[in-house]
């Protein structure tokens, strides 16, 4: 993003369609910096939004932040994409298993299961 930024800079305006900005710094830089650069951006905004790919490794993560700068955490499972009741069973034995797990790692009681929600 610093790189594309600051080529980027010169330009007069940045374009209304995002493509076409992508297009120019293909052209200027070549495809192979390009890419780079966007897959590096990927990485750095997804470590900024995403704590882990399993529950484990974002409380381990979020442990060491904690420790270092005091910060708190919130913790989700994008279970809106359920469209039946197989998938809405498994996001809710996901959060199940989420929340065990958050127990655990803060040294409290497992909570009983939410299956009584139904």
């Amino acid at each position: 993003m610093l790189l594309t930024g600051e080529v980027v800079a010169g330009e007069a305006a940045v374009p209304e369609r995002p493509a076409s900005l992508l297009a120019s710094l293909v052209t200027r830089l070549g495809e192979p910096v390009v890419l780079t650069s966007v897959g590096q951006a990927m990485r750095v905004l997804g470590r900024q939004f995403v704590m882990g790919r399993t529950i484990e490794e974002g409380l381990e993560r979020a442990a060491v932040e904690a420790r270092e700068t005091g910060a708190r955490h919130s913790f989700d499972i994008l279970g809106e994409a359920a469209r039946t009741r197989a998938d809405a069973d498994r996001y809710l034995a996901a959060y199940e298993a989420t929340i065990a797990a958050i127990a655990r790692a803060e040294g409290r009681a497992i909570p009983s299961p939410v299956r009584a929600c139904r």
